[in-house]
């Protein structure tokens, strides 16, 4: 299947990296499912067009790539987690992330799947609707906001990049804690490159402060002075010129205080 954008390959071996020490580390560790979720950066710009918003969530409940740690890893796992986060419905003009605007809401869904190709397309036997999602209101809300778009419009989805602090999580929970420092020194490692390589304009991480600041030590951020009365931002920092805005991480909510306190500091 063909996919719309993907980072370097430099990036795909610390990828398979993470895979095989998260491997490891749980061989004398683990007697429960082995099977994990893999999560490869979904990227909505093309190769070599400018993205000023990465996004950044904690971990995934589920997503149609991952592995089996009892099983060897194999060069087809990392293709197929390149596939899970980059393939796209071409036929209309979507980009990877499109599936967030055609699973809005069961109105949006049924639209796109009356189209026999699209139904076959994103099809995959779940009723999850993505207006439920606090991350993904904050997400199209603030960069559309950011880009001058009508809100109402898909066009926000080709202009970001979506990740998570951690990549691989077990099938349908968040990672714990010996799950977490088992893949940490490399999740950090990736999080540098995927700022390295797309050079954001403003990471925006919404996880709260505890799932970040891991990373803030790894990676030895620099502290900026911002306005405390923004009360939904938790930290702000720099890392190789890319601005860093950690935020508060309701379960629910619109999101439109938090978009208002990120644009407070973006523009």
């Amino acid at each position: 299947m063909e996919i719309y954008n993907k980072m370097s390959s430099e990036y795909d071996s610390l990828f398979v990296e993470n895979m095989l020490q998260f491997q490891n580390s749980l061989q004398e560790n683990w007697n429960s499912n082995g099977w994990f979720t893999n999560f490869y950066p979904s990227l909505g710009v093309r190769q070599k067009e400018p993205c000023d918003l990465l996004f950044y969530g904690q971990a995934l409940n589920g997503w149609a790539s991952g592995f089996d740690v009892y099983d060897a890893v194999s060069e087809t796992q990392i293709k197929e987690s390149i596939t899970a986060s980059n393939r796209y419905f071409a036929k209309l003009g979507h980009s990877p992330l499109d599936w967030v605007n055609v699973r809005w809401s069961n109105d949006t869904y049924d639209q796109i799947v009356a189209d026999p190709t699209a139904k076959k397309f994103y099809d995959n036997k779940t009723d999850y609707r993505t207006f439920r999602s606090f991350f993904w209101k904050a997400v199209y809300k603030l960069t559309s906001d950011y880009y001058g778009y009508n809100r109402s419009s898909w066009d926000w989805s080709k202009k970001i990049a979506w990740s998570n602090l951690y990549k691989i999580a077990p099938d349908g929970e968040n990672p714990n804690s010996f799950l977490k420092v088992s893949q940490l020194d490399i999740a950090a490692q990736l999080i540098a490159l995927e700022i390295e390589e797309l050079q954001p304009k403003y990471c925006i991480v919404l996880t709260n402060y505890s799932w970040w600041a891991p990373f803030k030590s790894l990676l030895q951020t620099r502290d900026i002075e911002y306005d405390q009365s923004l009360t939904n931002i938790v930290a702000f920092e720099e890392f190789k010129g890319t601005k860093i805005i950690v935020t508060t991480r309701p379960r629910f909510g619109n999101a439109e205080t938090h978009v208002n306190h990120l644009l407070a500091l973006i523009k």
